[in-house]
């Protein structure tokens, strides 16, 4: 068999399994159907390649069990059914943003070696990607990406006995921190204590609505991802963030004719609006950050530059790694594990197994246009606030942001922790009497 059988073989599988399901074998095999999917082969093709080289690249660097090309010797060698590949694997989803269409999907590193779809069937933790649901949520209770969480370590004693310590990634905390900092550097404690305050329903009832499909537990431990979700439906709810807040259902399938050309079926695309623009654009804009200064940042060293947002996940003792992120146009989600849910290593966190990938597949997008900015709803405003109090800046204060706001809910009250000394330099003192007329302006202008 040669490499070009193994082309879109998961997605082609996808849908064949629809078709027999709804037209029996018979009628797919015989009558000559004219089935139209939603299909970029040339991405499909970058998809694929790419994860195959990196997975391969990771494979090369870690004394696995098993690796892709071991499992093939295997396979040669041997006469007997082979058991089932245990070697590192991946998936990726991508959707068109405004429709819903499937462009991209990857269920595994080999159809011939493993049936299994990896981006619709497989349910696994989303780890950190789950977090920004609890920041929806937080927003939406009025708080503001300049409100101050404190990251410093909590204790939960549960109902029946349990006792939940989250912790982070880098063992150390913050101190207070701003909840546009908290997501963009994925801090576990500052999650953790937006769900004791706005309740785990609040966030699973955004997930929800956005296109998380899967139970979701009313338990705290959600805040980092502790339930079970597939890839396919993940990226569906970071797609709803990139159309301003509107769910499109993802689609596979635009037409079937039959042979002579009769409609046998069509899919419009199915779009509601399930956010209010104001909100999804907040914390769109939140997870850019994640991108140009936070877990997502090295998607810019690799070289992709148009305005983006996504978020990287990473589950205990890295055993899985996933980032799903998006622009007005693309939303790509990509994971990386072992399906026996065990380690990939030390320091293998989403954005270095599953970023690469993501970037590779976003270049080849926009490999003949530039990308847009995110629109921008009414109702934004933005103030220059003070980064280690969330107020607004004075020309003491030396952190400084110009932070967007739900109108109504800026910060109205000024930075009162930092003082003037004699020493500061005339500079700063002028950029900020710019920035304190410009708040002047902003608050007059109506």
């Amino acid at each position: 068999e040669s490499e070009h059988d193994e082309f879109a073989a998961y997605f082609l599988e996808y849908v064949r399994q629809y078709l027999e399901g709804k037209y029996g074998a018979d009628r797919l095999y015989n009558d000559g159907l004219k089935v139209y999917t939603t299909l970029d082969p040339y991405l499909q093709r970058v998809a694929e390649d790419s994860m195959e080289v990196h997975l391969a690249a990771i494979e090369a660097n870690h004394a696995y069990p098993q690796t892709k090309a071991t499992y093939e010797e295997m396979l040669e060698k041997s006469e007997d059914d082979p058991p089932p590949p245990d070697y590192l694997q991946g998936a990726v989803v991508a959707l068109e943003v405004q429709t819903g269409y499937i462009r991209v999907m990857v269920g595994g590193r080999s159809f011939k070696h493993s049936k299994f779809n990896r981006a619709v069937q497989a349910r696994r933790q989303p780890g950190s990607l789950f977090k920004p649901f609890v920041f929806l949520a937080a927003i939406d209770n009025g708080y503001t990406p300049a409100d101050i969480v404190l990251d410093a370590p909590i204790v939960l004693e549960l109902p029946h006995g349990d006792v939940w310590k989250p912790r982070n990634f880098t063992e150390t905390f913050a101190g207070e921190i701003t909840l546009r900092y908290a997501l963009a550097h994925s801090i576990n404690v500052a999650s953790a204590r937006l769900i004791l305050s706005v309740g785990p329903l609040a966030a699973i009832n955004f997930a929800h609505k956005l296109g998380i499909k899967s139970r979701l537990e009313n338990v705290y431990s959600i805040a980092l991802g502790s339930c079970d979700v597939t890839l396919r439906e993940m990226t569906n709810a970071f797609a709803t963030l990139a159309a301003g807040g509107v769910r499109a259902e993802p689609i596979a399938i635009t037409k079937i004719l039959d042979r002579d050309g009769g409609m046998l079926e069509e899919n419009p695309v199915y779009r509601e609006e399930v956010l209010s623009p104001q909100n999804s654009y907040v914390i769109t804009n939140m997870l850019e950050s994640a991108l140009n200064e936070g877990t997502g940042r090295s998607c810019r060293y690799l070289g992709f530059m148009e305005p983006a947002a996504g978020k990287t996940g990473t589950t205990n003792q890295c055993t899985n790694g996933w980032f799903v992120g998006f622009t007005t146009e693309l939303c790509v989600g990509v994971w990386t594990g072992f399906e026996q849910n065990r380690t990939m290593g030390r320091g293998m966190y989403g954005g270095k197994v599953s970023l690469p990938t993501w970037v590779d597949i976003m270049k080849a997008h926009y490999r003949d246009h530039g990308g847009e900015p995110f629109p921008e709803p009414p109702g934004i405003v933005r103030r220059v606030i003070c980064e280690e109090s969330g107020l607004l800046a004075t020309s003491s204060c030396e952190n400084l942001r110009r932070e967007i706001f739900i109108e109504g809910t800026e910060p109205r009250r000024k930075c009162d922790r930092h003082r003037l000394t004699t020493m500061e330099s005339l500079s700063s003192q002028e950029r900020l009497e710019e920035i304190d007329q410009q708040q002047w302006n902003d608050g007059h202008h109506h």
